[in-house]
């Protein structure tokens, strides 16, 4: 009764008007909402759905931590992870429509400094194919993951990292474009990214709460703290500084504001009276222009399709455009039902195996719609089984690729022969150093992210325990240098376990002992 009676006075502080009919759809969500959480050992929630200019829902669930003493309310804040790069285009879209930018220019029209590592796709690489994934450039989010460049720095280091794909062929999902975007923001407006997006998306908004970096998250007096759900449990986490790529992920906001945020898209662009982004641009964003691969293997999904800022797909014959948005100890949805004027945001502070925002967030479109209810919570419990085997599977493969022979080669060179410093243009540097303390291994350190080596055969040696991104069980080989001394090592360090779009081995030069 408590929760209800404040789900009102959510909906009250909001200014907006509800809409009566949906009160029999919602019978008994809330209780659907905590037994989901519950399953999925879920903190706090916060569920919103809007339909045109009507608030159908905006109710807070659980507490900010797991000590259980403060309650989620609509102006906790969360990471919203990559549900930020809708911000991004909706920015640029505003340029575009000023006459300021061209989605199909080069990006060295706004960006003199941007390069790759083949001259004809430094030259050829829109903006556009930025913010579709289709660069060219796969993942190589280990760059940023390594908390140890600034965005200027990132840039820069573009020019050494491997390109999988000629620009515009493929769809290969990556945060470091969407910095460029970013950055081609801000350049054309003469202003940061983050300054740009406050003064022409968050203050006509009215989002007054949301947040542009991790010190703002870190001052304000209300936030989720962040967990994650793995193999042992629900554990905390560090919060992850994204200030290097904001554009990608970067955006802190609460259930408040993402009303409004939804009420905009689902009304084209237009805040009252006002309109921020022409219609027929916003319909652009929303029109899914390359194939793009999806987690979820339902008949009830049609294959998904990515454009600028957005997946697109089919659920039950309705056309969905959506976001998931996920960082480290947060996992969050964003969907826009658009020819049923439905909008749903669900933002949680749990990652890793969490799959509460999609189960709320498809359980509720099917009551919103009146379709035939489907028990998600079941079908995702299939799913999560499915996942846990190809973990192990996955475990079991690295294992045994990474298992000593009862035979094995001894290292062509003394312990000491392997210290110094491993350098790559793009990556940084890998410091090797002989274990004082284990007898037969090295340590090493990433950029700061300290790891151990066990040797496995000959120069090839295994990660035995790491900081993230290096992870466990990396193969990692050494090489010589051609006058019998150790030159370099190789790893694919680039690659995390999950990922779809992968760089493989990357060479470190040796510098020094």
């Amino acid at each position: 009764m408590i929760r209800r009676a404040f789900a009102v006075f959510v909906v009250h502080l909001l200014s907006l008007p509800t809409t009566a009919h949906a009160d029999g759809a919602l019978a008994g969500f809330d209780a659907f909402v905590e037994e989901v959480m519950a399953e999925w050992q879920v903190p706090g929630m916060v569920v919103g759905a809007v339909r045109g200019d009507d608030v159908i829902l905006a109710r807070p669930y659980g507490f900010v931590d797991e000590d259980g003493t403060l309650p989620v309310t609509e102006r906790t804040l969360f990471h919203l992870g990559s549900i930020t790069k809708s911000f991004t285009v909706t920015g640029l879209g505003m340029l575009a429509d000023e006459g300021r930018l061209d989605w199909d220019a080069t990006v060295r029209t706004y960006l003199p400094e941007f390069e790759l590592v083949d001259p004809r796709a430094t030259r050829d690489v829109t903006v556009r194919q930025l913010v579709t994934h289709t660069s060219g450039l796969p993942c190589h989010d280990v760059l940023w993951y390594a908390d140890t460049f600034n965005r200027e720095q990132l840039i820069r280091r573009l020019r050494y990292l491997k390109l999988t794909e000629s620009p515009g062929t493929r769809f290969q999902y990556n945060n470091l474009m969407f910095m460029v975007a970013g950055a081609v923001a801000g350049r054309v407006a003469g202003t940061s990214w983050e300054d740009f997006t406050r003064e022409r998306v968050l203050k006509p908004l009215d989002m007054s709460d949301t947040r542009l970096s991790i010190a703002g998250f870190r001052s304000a007096g209300d936030i989720a703290q962040p967990y994650i759900l793995n193999s042992t449990g629900r554990v905390p986490v560090d919060l992850r500084d994204t200030d290097a790529i904001a554009p990608a992920g970067g955006v802190y906001s609460n259930l408040a504001d993402m009303i409004r945020y939804l009420r905009f898209h689902l009304n084209k662009g237009r805040v009252e009276e006002r309109t921020l982004i022409r219609r027929n641009t916003v319909e652009e964003l929303h029109t899914g222009v390359i194939g793009a691969s999806d987690d979820l293997k339902f008949n009830e999904l049609s294959i998904s399709r990515y454009d600028m800022g957005f997946f697109v797909t089919r659920y039950r014959g309705e056309r969905l455009v959506h976001h998931p948005g996920v960082i480290n100890g947060y996992k969050g949805r964003l969907s826009l039902v658009l020819d049923c004027d439905l909008g749903i945001v669900v933002l949680s502070n749990l990652s890793g195996s969490n799959r509460a925002p999609t189960i709320v967030t498809f359980a509720l479109i099917d009551r919103l719609l009146g379709l035939e209810p489907i028990d998600w919570p079941a079908r995702f419990r299939t799913v999560g089984r499915a996942d846990r085997e190809r973990t192990f599977a996955r475990k079991k493969r690295a294992k045994r690729e990474t298992l000593r022979p009862r035979d094995p080669a001894p290292p062509a060179y003394a312990l000491a022969d392997y210290a110094g410093r491993y350098v790559h243009p793009g990556y940084g540097s890998i410091d090797i150093a002989v274990d004082v303390n284990i007898r037969n291994r090295l340590t090493g350190s990433f950029n700061g992210k300290v790891f151990s080596l066990v040797h496995v055969n000959g120069e090839i040696w295994r990660v035995a325990k790491a900081t993230w991104p290096i992870r466990r069980r990396l193969k990692v080989t050494f090489a010589d240098d051609g006058d019998g001394k150790v030159g370099a090592l190789k790893a694919a360090v680039a690659d995390g376990p999950t990922y779809r779009f992968t760089v493989g081995d990357v060479t470190f030069r040796k510098i020094g002992s």
